[in-house]
């Protein structure tokens, strides 16, 4: 879990979750609506892509991210009781390859069906955060039924990946004796995942080492950041 929760934290600097649009996409979808939910949505699919390229780069990491999503929704419920809530457990399993349908509401099978739609192959081709930024608001408008309906209720987030710590992040890395324990086998889940070579751990620490200054996610602190208040201007620059 320590490896796999670590090594998800330093792909948002690998993969490029800061780059120039950022605080832009996050201005944004705060003035939806929903904006609660549009960001909820927004940070499933990010963390979403930051997995998928992390058992791409990292050939030890696949296994053991495997071994901690099955031990987690093995415990995790299914809210029956929020179908607003429902549907967004519903999309954050279908982001990693982890849905039941079987447990979901008979009565959302149409929207279910509609996520797996929009999100089939997605991490195949996305490249970005804006990536990910463009596909919330496709599954934003597919949700708009049900956010009509329900009040918001914030997601549990799954262990590893919450939001960025910015204390590991902004304080140049989590030590050298991290490292240590990756290679003394220390801190693994149980199993046979492959561990991860020198090569990666290096790649991986210095990634950590070289973050000296990262933007706080906060979504309740709005103050805080450098926003864009031109999205029409800030799209411009992208085409």
């Amino acid at each position: 879990f320590y490896k796999v929760s670590t090594a998800h934290q330093s792909g948002y600097i690998e993969f490029n979750t800061f780059d120039d649009r950022f605080s832009a996409i996050r201005e944004y979808l705060q003035a939806f609506p929903h904006g609660e939910t549009a960001l909820d949505i927004f940070f499933m699919l990010e963390d979403g892509r930051i997995d998928h390229n992390l058992r791409s780069e990292y050939a030890g990491l696949k296994i053991d991210l495997d071994e901690v999503l099955t031990r987690i929704f093995e415990k995790r419920p299914i809210p029956n009781q929020n179908p607003l809530l429902e549907i967004q457990e519903a999309l954050l399993r279908l982001s990693v390859g982890h849905l039941d349908e079987s447990r979901i509401s008979p009565g959302l099978s149409g929207t279910v069906h509609q996520l797996k739609g929009t999100l089939q192959g997605f991490y195949d081709y996305s490249e970005s955060v804006w990536d990910c930024f463009l596909k919330t608001v496709q599954v934003y408008e597919i949700l708009k039924p049900l956010l009509e309906q329900y009040a918001y209720v914030p997601m549990v987030p799954l262990g590893y990946r919450e939001l960025p710590n910015m204390e590991i992040l902004s304080s140049g890395g989590v030590g050298d004796d991290y490292y240590d324990k990756l290679r003394d086998g220390e801190e693994e889940p149980e199993g046979d995942g492959a561990p991860l070579s020198e090569e990666d751990i290096e790649r991986l620490k210095e990634l950590l080492k070289d973050a000296k200054v990262i933007e706080p996610l906060k979504k309740g602190k709005k103050d805080q950041g450098i926003y864009l208040s031109n999205m029409d201007a800030m799209m411009a620059r992208t085409d």
